[in-house]
C-alpha cells in the first residue's frame, strides 16, 4: 500500500464543488491500494503516516510526528500512485488493486485512522475530487508497505518504507500481531503524570522496533520485548521504570522488588 504524504499548513478536498474534507496544519495523505493488499498494510501504513517525523521540533530538525503536533490527517484516494511508468509512454495500472478491493482498503484507512486520530477528514473514492493545498517548505514523502517484506528502510526524498515487525508469541504460548498503538499505552500509563515529552516517547519506540527489526525473527517472545520496553523506561524516567517493573515482572518477594528500585536509585552521600 502506498501514500504520497505532503506537510502543509492547510489543504482541502472538494466533490462537485462541494466541499468535503479540509484540514489546516497537517498532513495531506494521497493513498493507493496495490493488488495483494490487505488491512495489514493499510494499519500499518496508517501507523508510518501518523508517527513519520517531518515536522520541526524547536531545534528546527524534522524530528516530530503528526500525534506530536496535533495536526490534522486529509486522506485523499488516488489510484495512480501505482502506475508502472517503466516503459512506453502511456501508464499501466496492472500493479493497482481492483476498484471494489481498492474502495474497500480505503474506507477501512479512514475509519481505522478515526478511530484512534484525530481530526481526520477524506476525500470520496471514486470520485473526481478537486484536491487543494499549501505545501509547507516543500516537504513529500513517499511511504510503502509490501505485503510479506520485511524491514529494509531507505530514507530518502522519494521514499518506500518496507516494514515488517515479527509477531509477539505471549507466555502461554499464544501468538498476536504487534501492536504500536498498545505499546504506547503501556508506556504512557507507566510515564502518567511524569515529565517526559511524547516525543522522547516515540524516540524510545523507535529504538524498540528498530532492535526487533534488527533481529531479523518472525516472532519474538513477549518477555523479549518487555525487556527492551523496562530498559527504555528507565532511560526515560525513573518512576515510570519502577511502576512498569511492579506489573510486568512477577517478584518472589519483597527482597526482589527492592533490588530493582535499589538499581534506580542514587546513592547516598557520605557525610563529612
Amino acid at each position: 500500500m502506498i501514500a504520497l504524504i505532503q506537510r502543509v499548513s492547510q489543504a482541502s478536498v472538494r466533490v462537485e464543488a462541494e466541499l468535503v474534507g479540509t484540514i489546516g496544519i497537517g498532513l495531506l495523505a494521497l493513498v493507493c491500494a496495490e493488488r495483494e493488499d490487505r488491512e495489514r498494510e493499510a494499519d500499518a501504513l496508517l501507523e508510518r503516516i501518523l508517527d513519520y517525523r517531518i515536522f520541526a521540533d524547536q531545534a528546527g530538525r524534522m524530528n516530530r510526528g503528526l500525534r506530536s503536533v496535533e495536526g490534522g490527517l486529509l486522506l485523499v484516494p488516488q489510484f495512480t500512485l501505482a502506475a508502472d511508468t517503466s516503459s512506453g509512454l502511456r501508464p499501466g495500472f496492472s500493479p493497482a488493486a481492483a476498484p471494489e478491493r481498492a474502495g474497500v482498503l480505503f474506507d477501512y484507512m479512514v475509519e481505522r485512522a478515526r478511530t484512534i486520530y484525530s481530526p481526520v477528514a477524506a476525500g470520496r473514492f471514486g470520485a473526481t475530487m478537486q484536491v487543494a493545498l499549501v505545501n509547507e517548505g516543500p516537504v513529500t514523502f513517499w511511504l510503502q508497505m509490501r505485503p510479506g517484506v520485511s524491514g529494509d528502510k531507505r530514507f530518502t526524498t522519494y521514499e518506500r518504507v518496507e516494514l515488517a515487525l515479527p509477531s509477539i508469541v505471549k507466555r502461554g504460548g499464544s501468538r498476536a500481531e504487534y501492536d504500536r498503538n498498545k505499546l504506547r499505552a503501556s508506556m504512557l500509563l507507566a510515564l502518567r503524570k511524569r515529565p517526559v515529552p511524547r516525543e522522547a516517547v516515540d524516540d524510545a519506540i523507535g529504538r524498540i522496533e528498530d532492535k526487533l527489526l534488527s533481529s531479523a525473527q518472525r516472532e519474538v517472545k513477549s518477555e523479549k520485548l518487555g525487556e527492551l520496553v523496562m530498559r527504555e523506561l528507565k532511560r526515560l524516567d525513573k518512576v515510570a521504570y519502577i511502576r512498569f517493573a511492579s506489573v510486568y515482572r512477577s517478584f518472589e518477594d519483597v527482597d526482589e522488588f527492592a533490588e530493582v528500585v535499589k538499581e534506580v536509585r542514587p546513592p547516598r552521600r557520605r557525610r563529612a
